[in-house]
């Protein structure tokens, strides 16, 4: 990502599915950010796992990774990739830069 991408979002996220709904949550880094739910849950065990979302203002790459106990299961679901709109731009959360060398480092709020 190493001086393709500059701004980041890191999330946890969590989906449950039946038959008939999917429950899904993403949070963005702090516990109290606000989560967006579709659906109801319904039985059965959650799957968790981290998202990661990297964009310049023209495109952007997001890759997510399933965890189920200390096992991390990248590209769960697959990695998306396209066009970033000023739409998007308005919503982002960036709560994390790219530094020269590719690392994240956590932005500081305010």
């Amino acid at each position: 990502m190493a001086h393709r991408f500059l701004s980041a979002s890191v999330t946890n996220w969590s989906a449950q599915a039946s038959v008939s709904s999917i429950d899904e949550s993403w949070t963005a880094g702090s516990p109290t950010a606000p989560q967006a739910s579709a659906g109801e849950k319904v039985g059965g065990r959650a799957t968790h796992g981290c998202g990661y979302l990297f964009h310049t203002s023209k495109r952007f790459v997001s890759y997510s990774a399933q965890l189920k106990g200390k096992t991390i299961r990248w590209n769960v679901p697959p990695p998306i990739r396209g066009s970033w709109s000023h739409r998007q731009h308005a919503i982002a959360r960036d709560n994390a830069s790219v530094d020269g060398t590719g690392l994240l480092s956590p932005r500081s709020a305010g």
